[in-house]
């Protein structure tokens, strides 16, 4: 009984540090990221205006234990909408681009998104997808391609490209596309090893690393995480 009752303390005093450790991030996130208070706050006009879409992709296109959750998607809307970035990359094509290339409408010529696949089947059903939606195609790239061009740096990156493996290996590629203001969300962050790959390529490329999941968990307990240049 008393082995019961240490390990229940033990296991219960893991949670709640765990839970002050998240909430003194986002605490933190607040000071060093312009506007983050506001996001917060758009957070749930973002996830009504994205349902829709939402449930017809992940019942024609991809099931939503694939697809982008809702909550990392309202994120990045909401991020769009409160920072009104210029230039904004998704890698990883999917619903994703259609979250920022709807936003991009609305912000007019001045806005352009780049997407970007390492699955070239998938991103020609992103075209399509954009597509039967009446959003603008254009700018969308194999992996390879993208990365043998040069690019102007980028305000907002959506980093959910392939797999585990070549998301971890395309990630430092990725944080050199950042804007000296500009902000890099990852997902999937509940990935085994992910966690500690990203904290160490943001550490190296002078990024400060900060969870999101008391903002984006979903059911499956994906969450994302967001970095920023120091």
């Amino acid at each position: 009984m008393l082995r019961n009752l240490f390990r229940d303390t033990v296991a219960s005093w893991q949670r709640h540090s765990e839970e002050r450790a998240l909430t003194a991030d986002l605490r933190r996130l607040r000071r060093e990221l312009r506007g983050m208070k506001a996001v917060e706050l758009e957070l749930a006009d973002a996830r009504d205006a994205l349902s829709e879409p939402w449930r017809a992709y992940v019942h024609s296109i991809s099931p939503d234990w694939m697809a982008a959750s809702a909550e990392i998607c309202a994120l990045l809307l909401a991020l769009a909408q409160v920072r009104r970035p210029a230039r904004m990359l998704d890698l990883g094509s999917g619903l994703s681009s259609y979250v920022l290339r709807t936003f991009a409408l609305e912000a007019g010529a001045r806005c352009r998104v780049v997407s970007v696949d390492d699955d070239v089947e998938w991103l020609e059903k992103t075209r399509s997808a954009l597509r039967a939606r009446a959003i603008p195609a254009d700018d969308l790239y194999t992996w390879e391609t993208f990365r043998a061009m040069r690019h102007e740096p980028f305000d907002l990156i959506f980093h959910d490209l392939g797999d585990m493996p070549v998301r971890i290996a395309a990630l430092p590629f990725a944080l050199a596309q950042v804007a000296r203001d500009g902000v890099i969300v990852l997902d999937d962050m509940h990935k085994q090893g992910y966690a500690e790959a990203a904290l160490q390529a943001c550490t190296a490329a002078g990024f400060d690393l900060y969870s999101l999941r008391t903002l984006t968990t979903d059911r499956f307990g994906r969450h994302g995480a967001i970095a920023l240049p120091r």
